[in-house]
């Protein structure tokens, strides 16, 4: 005897709960999912040398090029790379935080989808990262270069604010 999808939804997923019990699990996701994203903001933001030499290769930059003209250069930059790679490093944990919450109400067809949507989605993700900056972004350094020459603006320094700014945009 087939069970219909209509006749005993509870049949199929874990039992309900009191509407308490969904409000402290969407508090310990939301904490968990906070946590996280601190914890992966503080080792991008202290892992920053190692990220400015990636980041800086494209522009083949031997130190003259790239360079902070204010005092707050360093700041802005390690605040910029902790906040955008802290989102990065922590997807998965926010992903999970969030699965966590959702999947006691799904049935086993369509948690199987999300994984499979998941895992095919990040890995096109992470061929556009790469993509992006091994063959897009040394070629928009370079356009941006040539544009500056064209027009008379021959650069000799370029403020690292800005250079991260279109870097990460670029790759994300």
């Amino acid at each position: 005897m087939a069970i219909s999808f209509l006749e005993n939804p509870d049949m199929r997923n874990d039992p309900p709960k009191p509407l308490l019990e969904h409000l402290l699990a969407l508090g310990d996701m939301l904490i968990f999912a906070a946590v996280s994203w601190v914890v992966c903001a503080i080792v991008a933001g202290v892992s920053t040398p190692m990220i400015m030499q990636w980041l800086k290769s494209p522009a083949g930059d031997d130190g003259r090029l790239l360079q902070g003209l204010d005092l707050t250069s360093g700041v802005s930059a390690i605040i910029s790379i902790a906040g955008w790679g802290g989102t990065a490093l922590a997807f998965p944990f926010l992903v999970y935080a969030l699965l966590r919450f959702i999947f006691p109400a799904l049935t086993n067809r369509e948690k199987f989808l999300i994984l499979l949507i998941l895992i095919v989605g990040t890995s096109f993700f992470l061929g556009g990262v790469a993509v992006a900056y091994a063959k897009t972004l040394p070629l928009v350094v370079s356009a941006f270069q040539t544009i500056n020459s064209w027009g008379g603006f021959d650069m000799e320094i370029l403020r690292i604010e800005n250079y991260i700014s279109i870097v990460l945009k670029t790759i994300i």
